[in-house]
């Protein structure tokens, strides 16, 4: 993501009115993990009764990842809403036709790219959604009815993004963009260079219908994907090229134990059909949904570094728990069937708010995760003010650097008062070249994220093995290094003694 120097810049000249913007933009926010309770709600409810509806409900209300994302400005868990908006409206896809129906759901799915564009692969699912519905109906040389329908479904989902962006730039021609994607612009990927491929080709007259804003933010979100040369971090293991089960790992190690356990029965329990499924077609089509993201998710190597993008499918893993509940039947079941629910509702109270640094008992929670997953699985600068508090706390703790992650500004919105501030390594480095900044000098306090203390292009990660006097939250380690460690440590290029030259 790219983002303008003009936001550091607010951070710094107005660090009270930022810090209290910021909290109201996130109260907003919390529209969209309630609304996602009521909609998981309906969903369980139509698919399996009412109390899959109380299961699935108290799993997504207390899932740590949805308190974690819930009040973030990202998209990603409004976009997981707006899933299950999509499938809601899809579900009533059937034989005979209306327009209204499909009007519908173009506008629905409309509303959902605008959320977050990504969701544009829901397009091509929902025409074969349409065509699967009137298989039955039909012959193989009357596809009249169906075409029609996926024909308004396209226009109003159209109009919707149109609207949206208030139809500016709508029909602007190709060869009139300001590309910044090398696939786009034809400049190399480590070049941020505005041109246009198509600018001498038939194709630079060819009107876009499409808001040109929209168009260019896809551009330049790909543009992020070509400059940002992640090193994806995996159980202990470093890939260049990513990994494709990255996603699969992550809610296997993110996921409480007792949602992995009624996903996994839920899964078993629909594919066999050990279950009384209410409304197949509902439940069909959020789990296609889920399996098309994810797939999409993990073939894109790419966005291994991202991890909140696989939020959009936890409704269909919230589904598929509320499948498996109703596979507990007799009073034992149901003891058993609670225990796993209130294991959930317990991860989600105790470890907030630290919500965003969990991990299940299957790695020893977040003591352990910390050490599986990388960067912001882990730490996404949500211990900042933590940090803030504690540079009040310790005054006299001089000279302190602080390690951590987030984009450069001073932090003194956050209260630190710090003598070096480091923000990531450079994650373009190859592990031969040296990170970007200054040198750090190793005698003194240091507050260090666990990003740095894991990336061995960080001058920090020397410091992995040695012994922490305390932690601030589940993202930060303080360490006191002394003189004679100091001397240990120095041979390290990046690490100097007290006096030496930085």
């Amino acid at each position: 993501m790219l983002v303008s120097p003009d936001t550091f810049a607010f951070f710094d000249l107005h660090p009270d009115l930022a810090l209290r913007s910021l909290r109201i933009a996130r109260l907003a926010n919390l529209v969209w993990p309630l609304l996602g309770t009521v909609m998981v709600y309906w969903l369980a409810f139509r698919c399996f009764g009412r109390r899959a509806s109380y299961v699935a409900t108290l799993l997504w209300a207390f899932f740590p990842l949805v308190i974690g994302h819930g009040v973030l400005l990202p998209p990603d868990l409004a976009a997981a809403v707006m899933v299950m908006a999509v499938a809601m409206m899809g579900a009533m896809i059937e034989p005979p036709f209306f327009v209204w129906r499909a009007a519908g759901v173009g506008l629905v799915l409309g509303l959902a790219i605008l959320t977050k564009a990504t969701l544009v692969v829901l397009f091509p699912l929902l025409i074969f959604w349409i065509f699967f519905q009137w298989r039955k109906v039909i012959g193989p040389w009357h596809w009249r009815e169906p075409i029609r329908e996926v024909i308004v479904m396209s226009i109003f989902s159209w109009f919707a993004i149109n609207l949206g962006y208030g139809w500016e730039g709508c029909g602007t021609r190709l060869g009139d963009f300001q590309f910044v994607s090398s696939r786009l612009d034809g400049v190399a990927p480590a070049v941020i260079q505005p041109g246009n491929i198509f600018r001498e080709t038939l194709l630079a007259h060819v009107p876009i219908f499409l808001p040109a804003n929209f168009v260019l933010e896809i551009d330049t979100q790909y543009k992020g994907f070509e400059i940002n040369f992640f090193y994806p971090y995996l159980l202990g293991r470093w890939h260049r090229g990513g990994f494709l089960t990255f996603y699969l790992w992550y809610f296997l190690l993110k996921l409480p134990v007792g949602v992995l356990a009624l996903v996994g029965i839920g899964m078993i329990g629909t594919s066999f059909r050990l279950v009384d499924i209410k409304h197949s077609s509902l439940l069909f089509l959020v789990t296609a949904i889920g399996v098309v993201l994810l797939w999409f998710l993990s073939w894109r190597t790419d966005l291994n570094y991202c991890r909140r993008y696989r939020i959009v499918c936890l409704p269909s893993l919230c589904l598929l728990a509320a499948g498996g509940s109703t596979m507990f039947r007799g009073p034992i079941a149901n003891k058993v069937l609670w225990m796993l629910v209130l294991t959930t509702v317990g991860a989600g109270i105790g470890y907030s708010p630290h919500a965003l640094s969990y991990y299940n008992g299957l790695v020893g929670g977040p003591e352990g995760g910390r050490f599986s997953l990388h960067g912001n699985a882990t730490d996404w600068g949500q211990d900042a003010i933590r940090i803030g508090n504690w540079c009040q706390e310790h005054p006299d703790r001089r000279p302190l650097s602080v390690g951590t992650v987030g984009y450069l500004s001073s932090l003194k919105a956050y209260g630190v008062e710090a003598d070096a501030v480091r923000f990531e390594v450079d994650s373009r480095a190859s592990w031969d070249d040296s990170v970007r900044g200054q040198k750090i000098s190793a005698a003194g306090w240091h507050i260090v994220s666990f990003v740095h203390l894991l990336d061995p292009r960080s001058p920090y990660h020397a410091f992995l093995y040695q012994a922490p006097t305390e932690s601030i939250g589940w993202t930060h380690l303080v360490f006191y290094i002394g003189a004679q460690k100091a001397a240990s440590l120095s041979g390290r290029s990046e690490i100097v003694l007290p006096g030496e030259s930085l």
